[in-house]
């Protein structure tokens, strides 16, 4: 469960795939509620992946008890090989009771009388749970965003540091205050909202065929969630902005060779249904 919060939280949106017998919705429904609530996670976003063959339910029963005993043999071969990187499930043994009650379940939680998937929707979902529909928008982090006359100014400068940039330039330059999925800002962020503070450049990262950085500093009174504050000026085809962070923290900054400060206005990024935007207000 703290790894599957973790994930929530993390910087990469992702498919977090919760590979669990789930014959009954107590299995998932705490977890769909979490997502849904504290991520902002839509939920016309979750899919279930049924595993059946659809053979009648003795047919059905043989067949996953033959896949077991193959799958653990495999499993107890490869250990007396030598490999030690195995999923320890894999090695276990369900009684065959066992897998015709979750059998059951599964075919009484999920298909209809007729034997075809009950058609899940966004309402049975939150009877499930037992949430009323909740605000679509999501927090998703807060930053200084660069106006366009200091987008403008900062590509200028990076350019003769950097000499050409590589492939993807953010639409919204900015330095990243605070991450992490959310329904409120605290108060102090309510009050910054839409201010304007100064970056002031102080470095930049060294040559990488990843990204291209500078390390800031700031006079927001909110601080910086990241261990060296920096706005991301470009990144490589495949590479995530968010590389910057492991780039400086390893390697430190270069010195930045002429004095350069911009203009930002303290923003937040908005998760609504599904479309990312930045809000000052």
């Amino acid at each position: 469960r703290k790894k599957f919060t973790e994930l929530l939280n993390s910087r990469s949106p992702q498919a977090i795939i919760l590979d669990d017998t789930n014959t009954i919705f107590d299995d998932w429904k705490d977890k769909v509620r979490e997502a849904h609530h504290k991520a902002g996670v839509p939920l016309k976003n979750f899919v279930f992946v049924l595993a059946d063959q659809h053979l009648n339910l003795d047919a059905e029963r043989e067949f996953l008890v033959a896949r077991q005993q193959q799958r653990c043999a495999n499993f107890w071969r490869q250990m007396d090989a030598g490999r030690h990187d195995l999923h320890p499930s894999d090695g276990k043994v369900v009684p065959e009771p066992k897998i015709e009650q979750m059998l059951r379940r599964l075919r009484s939680n999920y298909f209809d009388q007729y034997g075809d998937v009950w058609p899940f929707t966004v309402a049975d979902l939150q009877k499930v749970i037992g949430a009323a529909p909740v605000p679509c928008t999501t927090y998703v982090y807060t930053g200084l965003f660069l106006t366009d006359a200091a987008q403008a100014l900062l590509l200028d400068r990076c350019a003769r540091e950097f000499g050409p940039l590589l492939a993807h330039v953010p639409r919204d330059l900015h330095c990243t205050l605070t991450f992490g999925y959310r329904r409120e800002l605290t108060p102090q962020e309510t009050a910054c909202l839409g201010q304007t503070y100064t970056l002031t450049v102080t470095g930049r990262t060294a040559a990488d065929d990843r990204v291209q950085a500078v390390a800031v500093q700031h006079d927001c009174p909110l601080g910086s969630s990241n261990a060296v504050p920096h706005v991301t000026v470009a990144h490589a085809e495949g590479i995530r902005p968010v590389t910057s962070n492991t780039v400086l923290e390893e390697r430190g900054a270069l010195p930045w060779t002429e004095p350069c400060v911009l203009a930002t206005k303290m923003g937040v990024v908005v998760n609504v249904r599904g479309q990312m935007r930045v809000q000052y207000t």
